[in-house]
């Protein structure tokens, strides 16, 4: 956990100097696997930074608490009935 708060700070840092660069600009996020877990990590903290997000087979090891800036953002989730890493599991 403590590499995946580090993570997602410089991800973070990189992205929001990215909409700084280019205002205006959409920002998407696309990550598979870990790089997905990192995702979903920096869109809950910093929800402010894309625009549309895509999490293929994320895992995340955390119970989230609810992010109300989410709301109306479009996330595409990926995960299988019988995928046994990261199964769909209905909230």
């Amino acid at each position: 956990m403590p590499d995946l708060a580090k993570r997602t700070e410089s991800m973070a840092a990189v992205l929001s100097a990215h909409r700084a660069q280019l205002p205006g600009s959409p920002v998407y996020g696309f990550g598979y696997a870990n790089g997905a877990n990192i995702l979903a990590s920096v869109v809950l903290q910093h929800p402010d930074l894309f625009d549309r997000i895509g999490l293929l087979h994320p895992l995340i090891p955390w119970a989230p608490a609810a992010v109300p800036a989410l709301a109306g953002k479009r996330v595409l989730i990926t995960a299988g009935k019988r995928d046994p890493i990261c199964p769909f599991v209905r909230a």
